[in-house]
C-alpha cells in the first residue's frame, strides 16, 4: 500500500510544480493552455485514486467510536496550517510584486510546495502498516472484483453520487462568490478575506462538537444536518442585494461553517 502511495504523491508532487512552473516555460500560450489542463486533471486524477485508500489507511489506527473527534482534530490542524501557509506565501508574493518579480513568489511558491509534498511522502514510507491492515491484506479482493462489488451496491452508489453532487455544486457555485461581491456588491478584498477569515475560525470552532455528534448519532446523520444547513445557507444568497450584501455575507458565514465542518470528514466516513 505505501508503495501505491509513494508512487501516487510522487506523481502528484510533479504535475502540481509543473503547474506553477509553466508560465515561465518557453512556449506558445495556446501549449501552455494544454498542457496546464492536462496536468491539472491527471494530478486530480492522482489525488482521487490516493485519497480514500490514504483515508482508510489512516482511519484503521483509530477506534471506531473516535473517527468523528479524530477527524475534528485533524481538519483543525489542517486548516490552521492551511491559513498560516497561505497568508505566508501571500505576504511573499506580495513583496516580490511590489519589487517587480512576481516569478519568483510563484517559483518560490512551487518550491515550498516541491518540500512539503516530499515531506509527505517521506512521512508515509517511514509509517507502518495498522494491524488490521496487515491482517487483512490477504483477505482484500482483486481491484476488478471490489470495482464490481461496489457497482452492485445500491448505498454505496448513493454515497458516491452524494459526494459527487456536493463537489461540483460547491465548485460551481463557490467559484462566482468572489466576483458576485466584488462585482456586483461592491465589496473591498478586504471584507472579503475578513469574511474568510471568519468563517475559517468559526469551523474550527465548532470542529470538535460536531466531530463528537458523528460519533454518537452516526457520520450519516451529520451528513444529512451538514446538507440541512448548506441548503439554509445557500438559500439566504437569494436574497442577496448591494443594500444587504455586506450583512447577509457574513450571517451566511455562520450555517454555512458549520456545513463544512459536519461534511469535511463525514462525508469520507
Amino acid at each position: 500500500m505505501k508503495r501505491i502511495f509513494s508512487v501516487l504523491l510522487t506523481l502528484v508532487l510533479v504535475l502540481t510544480c509543473l503547474l506553477f512552473m509553466l508560465p515561465f516555460l518557453p512556449l506558445p500560450y495556446g501549449t501552455r493552455i494544454v498542457l496546464f489542463i492536462t496536468l491539472y486533471i491527471t494530478a486530480s486524477l492522482a489525488g482521487n485514486l490516493i485519497s480514500p485508500a490514504q483515508f482508510h489507511w489512516m482511519m484503521s489506527f483509530v477506534h471506531p467510536g473516535q473517527r468523528g473527534v479524530f477527524t475534528a482534530h485533524r481538519d483543525m490542524i489542517l486548516l490552521v496550517l492551511s491559513i498560516v501557509y497561505n497568508l505566508g506565501m501571500g505576504r511573499v508574493i506580495d513583496h516580490f510584486t511590489a519589487i517587480g518579480k512576481p516569478e519568483t513568489g510563484l517559483r518560490l511558491c512551487a518550491v515550498t510546495i516541491l518540500l512539503l509534498m516530499a515531506a509527505d511522502a517521506v512521512s508515509i514510507l517511514l509509517s507502518a502498516d495498522a494491524p488490521s491492515v496487515l491482517e487483512n491484506a490477504r483477505k482484500e479482493p482483486s481491484f476488478f472484483s471490489a470495482v464490481r462489488a461496489n457497482l452492485a451496491n445500491r448505498s454505496f452508489l448513493k454515497v458516491v453520487f452524494m459526494g459527487c453532487s456536493w463537489n461540483i455544486l460547491s465548485f460551481f457555485c463557490n467559484s462566482y462568490h468572489n466576483v458576485y461581491l466584488l462585482q456586483e456588491l461592491q465589496c473591498s478584498t478586504t471584507f472579503i478575506v475578513t469574511a474568510g477569515m471568519v468563517c475559517n475560525v468559526l469551523r474550527l470552532a465548532v470542529s470538535i462538537p460536531v466531530g463528537r455528534y458523528a460519533d454518537k448519532y452516526g457520520f450519516a446523520r451529520c451528513v444529512t444536518l451538514g446538507f440541512l444547513l448548506a441548503a439554509a445557507a445557500t438559500g439566504l444568497l437569494a436574497f442577496w442585494r448591494p443594500s444587504n450584501g455586506a450583512v447577509l455575507y457574513l450571517v451566511y458565514q455562520i450555517p454555512y461553517s458549520i456545513a463544512l465542518a459536519a461534511l469535511t470528514g463525514s462525508l469520507m466516513n
